[in-house]
C-alpha cells in the first residue's frame, strides 16, 4: 500500500522554513512574492500564539502520564504546521495587513523580490505600522500571556525604560518547583502577613504568573524584572519598568499592542509591591475581606477583573496544594529570609 506524500512538504509553505523564504520570489513578480512573504510572517504570529497557549498550561504538564519531550516534540511540529495552514487559508487578517504596508512602503512597482531584503520588509512594518489594522510598534510577546493587572491611576512619574524586545526576553530563576519555592516562600510570608492571606496563596499565584519562575520577564540587558506578578505600571508608577509587546484581539481582530510591566530590584521588591498594590486597590476589598479562606481570596480576586482566565481560581487552588505538599514535607522552606 503506497502513502501519497504532498509535495507542499518540501515546499517553503511548511513548518515554517524561513529559508524557504529567499525562493518565494524567484519567478514571480514582487505583488504575488509579497503576499507569499506576508502570509509566511503570519504563520510565525499564529505559531507564536499557539506556543503562548501551550506554555500557560505547562505548569500542570509536568506530573501528567500524558506529557513526555516525545510528545512536546510533535505537539510542536503540528502547531508549526497548524500555524502555517491557517494563515494559508482566510487567515487572521494579517498577512493582508503586511501586505498592504509593505506595498506602500516599496511604492507599488514591480521589483523583483530577491532586491527586496526580508529583514527591510520585517523593518519597515515594525516602524511605520498600518495604524488602522495593527498597532504596532516594536516586537511580539509571547503571551503569553498571563493576567493583566492595571494599577489605579495615578500622577505619572518618568522613570528608566527596559525594553524587553522579543519572547526570548524571559529568564529563569529556579530549575524546579522546590527551588522556586524555597526562593519566594519567606518573602511571600511577610506580604501574606500584611494582607492576611496564606502565604502559600501568594507563591501559587507567582508560580502561576511564571511558570514556576521559569518564565522572568527581563528587559534589554538580560537582568530580570523580578516581576513575580505580572503587574501592570499603571499611570503612576514611579519604578523602572519593562515594555512587552503582544498580539492581541480586539473585537476579533489581530493587533499589536504594547504594554509596561512592573521591574523591581529583587523578589521581596515583588512581594511587598504586590501587597500594597491589593490593599490600595478599592476593587479588591472584598478580596481581603475574605483573606482568611484562600479560595475566597482568590475567588474575589477574579470577580474583580485581577484574571481573565475563566479557570484563574481553580488554577491558583491547584497550585497552591503542590506549593503546600512541598511546605510541609520539606525542612528547607523557612518562614524567615536568609
Amino acid at each position: 500500500m503506497s502513502i501519497p506524500v504532498s509535495n507542499n512538504l518540501a515546499s517553503p509553505e511548511n513548518y515554517m522554513d524561513l529559508t524557504g523564504l529567499k525562493s518565494i520570489g524567484k519567478g514571480e513578480d514582487s505583488d504575488a512574492a509579497i503576499k507569499k512573504i506576508a502570509k509566511q510572517f503570519e504563520s510565525m504570529f499564529v505559531q507564536m500564539m499557539l506556543k503562548n497557549m501551550r506554555s500557560a498550561n505547562a505548569v500542570f504538564e509536568e506530573d501528567s502520564l500524558f506529557n513526555s519531550n516525545e510528545s512536546d516534540f510533535y505537539r510542536d511540529m503540528h502547531d508549526n504546521q497548524l500555524a502555517l495552514t491557517m494563515a494559508h487559508g482566510r487567515g487572521l487578517g494579517i498577512a493582508e495587513a503586511l501586505y498592504r504596508q509593505m506595498s506602500r512602503v516599496h511604492g507599488g512597482k514591480s521589483v523583483p523580490i530577491t532586491e527586496v531584503p526580508a529583514q527591510s520588509m520585517q523593518a519597515s512594518f515594525v516602524a511605520k505600522p498600518d495604524v488602522s489594522e495593527l498597532q504596532a510598534q516594536k516586537h511580539i510577546q509571547p503571551q503569553v500571556k498571563t493576567t493583566e493587572h492595571e494599577a489605579a491611576a495615578e500622577p505619572t512619574i518618568k522613570a528608566t525604560e527596559v525594553n524587553a524586545k522579543n519572547t526570548a526576553d524571559r529568564i529563569s530563576i529556579a530549575n524546579d518547583e522546590r527551588e522556586f519555592i524555597e526562593k519566594t516562600f519567606p518573602y511571600a510570608v511577610e506580604a501574606a502577613r500584611k494582607i492576611g492571606v496564606d502565604p502559600k496563596v501568594l507563591v501559587a499565584q507567582s508560580a502561576l504568573e511564571t511558570g514556576w519562575g521559569r518564565q522572568v520577564l527581563a528587559g534589554d540587558n538580560g537582568q530580570s524584572s523580578h516581576n513575580l506578578f505580572n503587574i501592570k505600571t499603571g499611570s503612576g508608577w514611579d519604578g523602572d519598568k519593562v515594555r512587552i509587546e503582544s498580539l492581541e484581539f480586539r473585537a476579533n481582530r489581530p493587533m499589536l499592542e504594547a504594554s509596561e510591566f512592573r521591574s523591581y530590584a529583587d523578589m521581596a521588591e515583588s512581594f511587598s509591591d504586590y501587597s500594597d498594590f491589593i490593599l490600595r486597590s478599592q476593587r479588591y476589598s472584598k478580596a481581603v475581606e475574605n483573606a482568611a479562606d484562600p479560595e475566597a481570596f482568590i475567588q474575589q480576586l477574579h470577580e474583580a477583573g485581577y484574571a481573565t482566565d475563566p479557570e484563574y481560581t481553580n488554577k491558583v487552588i491547584a497550585v497552591m496544594q503542590r506549593v503546600s505538599k512541598v511546605v510541609d514535607d520539606s525542612a528547607t522552606v523557612s518562614p524567615s529570609r536568609s
